[in-house]
């Protein structure tokens, strides 16, 4: 089965204007998809007929690519592992590997970066007894240097109100309605309930109690909005913070994950290392940094590596989906 869940942000040679009042648009609906026409128009002083025509427009100029879920895979007997990649291959190779590693059916995240720390970000959901053969999908001769972090937390930025959320690792047993109902979600997370009960055949009264008891638990975390910030300018960072402790991580990400993001993640074991994705102009950057400062005793280096492109985030990965369903 493939699930085809995929933002993908990529470098464009379409550069376009994007009014200030759209970037609101995306900033209100950015952590909420599931936001109704009429909560958006409230948030901007709009009527609904206005909203759904700037979404529309924003869809039609593939600014906004999709509407998702956040799932909290932890919860689902998984484990998140972020693999920072050192090599040495030729554009042309690094063109061959980023196809190879797209097919692999655990992997949730592929970043390509230019320069610094790492040439590959890649984020891979299993479970402890599958992990090495996921990494073995994704290795190659020409890899030099290998970071495997397995992650501890997720500090999203979930709301106007710049809340965060720390993911517990208390895992639950979901039917194959339950599972069905998050994938579907994953897909498009902007479906009627009409929609999602035809897909799921479940009654539309307990789809609604069974989303807001996905929230409740932490299983959802957020209706994330994809959209393609490069192609109207901004571009995309990778923080990655070593601190000379662990007892400072937390602190430091909640701080991190109120600023305009798309989320902190902290690792488990030595080097303390949080990694950070900025999407945002250069100003955003100095927010950053302005964050770090009083941390800054406790920070033993950072670096800002720039994104060039995002070319896998799958929601949902086959093989997660493959071994939930009974």
């Amino acid at each position: 089965m493939k699930n085809n869940i995929n933002w993908v942000v990529k470098p464009t040679d379409k550069r376009l204007i994007v009014k200030d009042r759209d970037k609101k648009l995306i900033r209100v609906i950015y952590a909420n998809a599931r936001m109704s026409l009429k909560d958006i128009g409230k948030k901007l002083h709009l009527s609904k007929v206005a909203i759904y025509n700037r979404l529309k427009n924003l869809e039609e100029k593939e600014i906004i690519t999709g509407y998702s879920c956040l799932i909290n895979f932890s919860k689902l007997g998984f484990s998140t592992y972020q693999i920072g990649i050192k090599t040495n291959m030729s554009l042309e190779e690094k063109e061959d590997y980023l196809k190879k590693i797209q097919d692999c059916r655990h992997v949730n995240q592929v970043l390509r970066l230019a320069g610094g720390k790492w040439d590959f970000l890649i984020r891979v959901l299993s479970q402890e007894k599958h992990l090495n053969k996921a990494l073995d999908l994704i290795k190659d001769s020409k890899i030099q240097e290998e970071d495997i972090l397995k992650i501890e937390g997720l500090f999203a930025h979930v709301g106007e109100d710049k809340e965060f959320s720390l993911i517990e690792k208390t895992e639950k047993d979901l039917s194959n309605e339950e599972i069905n109902l998050l994938l579907q979600l994953a897909k498009n997370s902007r479906q009627s309930v009409v929609e999602l009960s035809t897909k799921t055949k479940i009654s539309p009264q307990t789809i609604v109690s069974k989303i807001k008891k996905f929230q409740q638990s932490r299983i959802i975390i957020s209706f994330p909005t994809e959209y393609n910030p490069l192609i109207y300018g901004d571009e995309g960072y990778l923080l990655v913070i070593t601190t000379k402790n662990r007892s400072v991580q937390n602190n430091l990400s909640s701080q991190l994950a109120k600023i305009n993001s798309v989320g902190v993640f902290t690792n488990l074991q030595n080097p303390n290392i949080i990694s950070f994705h900025v999407i945002s102009g250069l100003n955003e950057l100095k927010n950053v940094e302005k964050t770090l400062q009083p941390f800054i005793n406790e920070v033993r280096n950072y670096e800002f590596i720039r994104i060039e492109e995002q070319s896998l985030y799958n929601f949902f990965p086959d093989e997660v989906y493959k071994i939930l369903i009974k």
